[in-house]
């Protein structure tokens, strides 16, 4: 009886090979096998795009500025150089801070009017034109260290009279605030106020989430040299803005369009907010002399009757309020109102230029 309900030999080997646990097992490890494959594939892949886009890089710095001379001196500040560009004889030395992604070249068109009657010294920012990157995040205080830093090496007798456009004045007002000695007097040129974004909302611009700018800002030194950053970079304008010829604009677009520029201007970006902080924390200019200049023009598209009115209506705010503020920073401060948009070193450099003369005569009288 129990014979006769035993299955057959045949057929329980047919059900252990084809249907048991040993063949669950061989699919499994089939599996495991292909999976690794396709992984280390993956990893393959992955590793030849970042070398590829390392190459890219490496081959894109060879060829970028190729064609354009150099202009200025390389300076150690400790490891890696900036680029300074003096002209004219005389003291007190003026410096120029350009505003964000704006090479020193920028001042083209009011540096040799200051360097008729005295120095006049304009920089590169690091990563900016002709000099090295410098270390991340790029904050104000950043680069207020760097640029006392090239200033004591480059051997230049302070104390100084600094001109500083948008953002270059928020680095000037932390600079004035570390090392207040060097300050002589300042020339604030539509330079960017802490309270922007807060009371013209309108004017932040597009960008990452605030929560994510820190992590962001970490990686862009690593996508830079792996050439991610050369692949957004913007194209070039043909149309200069009013004031530049369009071979300067060319030059100081191609300075610009950089990938080292492009990530220290990200990283500006990303620590705004903690430049604006550091900017307050600064403190004012005490009885120094200060001249304010600031744009009375907007900037909107003419064609466009409601953009046009907003635009006029903020330029207002940004007069009579954020920027008569930055005129308080000194019990000498002055505010004047040009006939420019933003762009007032290219656009109205002769209004510059008698700003510092002005700012000069001041600090002779108290000397």
């Amino acid at each position: 009886m129990l014979a006769s309900l035993r299955m057959p030999a045949p057929l329980i080997g047919r059900y252990s090979s084809t249907h048991g646990p040993m063949c669950l097992n061989e699919k499994v490890l089939r599996l495991g096998k292909a999976a690794k494959w396709i992984a280390l594939a993956g990893v393959a892949g992955l590793l030849g795009l970042i070398l590829a886009g390392i190459i890219y890089e490496q081959l894109g710095r060879r060829k970028d500025l190729v064609g354009i001379t150099r202009i200025g001196e390389s300076v150690d500040i400790g490891g890696r150089a900036l680029n300074l560009y003096c002209a004219g004889t005389g003291s007190p030395t003026v410096v120029l801070e350009s505003g964000t992604n704006n090479p020193g070249l920028a001042w083209l068109r009011v540096q040799p009017k200051i360097a008729e009657t005295t120095r006049a010294c304009w920089y590169d920012r690091a990563g900016d034109g002709w000099s090295d990157p410098g270390p991340f995040p790029r904050t104000a205080a950043s680069i207020a260290v760097d640029l006392h830093s090239l200033l004591t090496n480059a051997k230049l007798p302070g104390p100084f009279i600094m001109v500083g456009h948008s953002f270059g004045g928020t680095i000037l007002r932390v600079y004035s605030g570390m090392y207040p000695k060097d300050v002589a007097g300042v020339v604030l040129v539509d330079a960017w106020h802490e309270d922007e974004i807060k009371k013209i909302p309108n004017r932040k611009g597009p960008g990452p989430p605030d929560s994510l700018r820190p992590a962001i800002d970490r990686l862009t030194p690593a996508l830079t040299f792996i050439g991610f950053v050369r692949l957004l970079r913007p194209p070039l304008k043909t149309r200069p803005p009013k004031g530049l010829s369009r071979e300067d604009w060319r030059v100081i677009q191609e300075l610009r369009r950089q990938p080292k520029a492009l990530a220290a201007e990200s990283s500006t970006g990303m620590t705004q907010d903690e430049s604006g902080m550091q900017a307050r924390s600064a403190g004012g200019l005490g009885d120094r002399p200060l001249v304010v200049l600031t744009a009375g023009k907007a900037e909107y598209d003419p064609s466009n009757a409601t953009e046009a009115k907003l635009a006029n209506d903020e330029q207002q705010i940004w007069i009579h309020d954020l920027q008569a503020q930055l005129a308080t920073l000194s019990t000498r401060g002055k505010q004047l109102t040009v006939n420019s948009t933003h762009g007032i070193p290219w656009e109205a450099p002769e209004n510059v230029v008698d700003a510092v003369r002005e700012v000069i005569a001041a600090t002779a009288s108290t000397r």
